[in-house]
């Protein structure tokens, strides 16, 4: 037990040194943690899965406000899955989603919820068809979904018909500013 207690408050120092450093340095960045917090909804077989996350996980993620009040924006983090139903992967993301939003609600001062979403699913690469959010969303994904022509040239479809028409229609709320003079 003693170890247990040792081990989680030198993670904890390390956490929340890491982010003040980083404020630091980057004073103009919003920063938070990738993937926080944690939810693990949907993830059962066929009679355990659930939107909600458990009451454990919640009780966990309660455990560390520290790391959320520290933290400028929250980060919850969704993949997708195409076995999962649509119906399922709503699911999923209303249920992680709920879970940032509550975490955003209790610290202080309230937090913005960005979640990362990838924008082709985990287990096949096909790419999503429309997505639910909080205050917004991160899309990313890896070298290894354009790492060819042939990918290339189907994410560019993917964008001009389905992503691109989406995106235009949303009022930008984050802009990136201060960047630095590329010709210099």
């Amino acid at each position: 037990m003693m170890a247990t207690r040792r081990f989680e408050a030198t993670g904890r120092e390390f956490m929340e040194r890491t982010l003040l450093l980083a404020k630091q340095r980057r004073p103009l960045a919003a920063w938070g943690y990738y993937a926080f917090p944690y939810c693990f909804n949907m993830n059962g077989g066929a009679n355990g899965r659930s939107e909600n996350c458990s009451p454990e996980v919640q009780r966990e993620n309660n455990r560390i406000m520290w790391l959320f009040d520290g933290s400028d924006i929250i980060f919850p983090s969704v993949y997708l899955r195409e076995k999962l139903s649509p119906s399922e992967r709503e699911q999923l993301i209303r249920g992680r989603v709920r879970e940032a939003v509550r975490v955003a609600q209790r610290s202080k001062p309230r937090r913005k919820v960005l979640t990362y979403l990838r924008y082709v699913y985990t287990d096949s690469i096909q790419y999503l068809t429309e997505s639910t959010g909080s205050d917004g969303i991160i899309l990313w994904g890896s070298s290894f979904d354009l790492n060819t022509r042939q990918k290339c040239t189907s994410f560019k479809a993917y964008l001009d018909s389905t992503l691109g028409p989406v995106l235009s229609t949303l009022q930008p709320r984050y802009v990136v500013e201060h960047l630095p003079d590329p010709s210099i």
